[in-house]
């Protein structure tokens, strides 16, 4: 379980990225080549999300 104000600010990065219509894709991921990430068994692969700049994780 998450500590409670861990949670606070992800809730906090969660509405910025929404405020900046930021697509968030929730679950596992794992780096497949350096354009693709698997997340979930879904293969998500860079130029089907070209107007992201860079992929980012909420939980490390």
């Amino acid at each position: 379980m998450l500590k409670p104000d861990y949670q606070l600010d992800i809730s906090v990065y969660i509405i910025i990225l929404n405020n900046a219509n930021v697509k968030l894709i929730e679950g596992r991921g794992k780096v497949i080549d350096p354009h693709t990430i698997d997340v979930d068994g879904k293969n998500l692969n860079f130029e089907e999300y070209s107007d992201c700049s860079r992929w980012t994780s909420l939980h490390t």
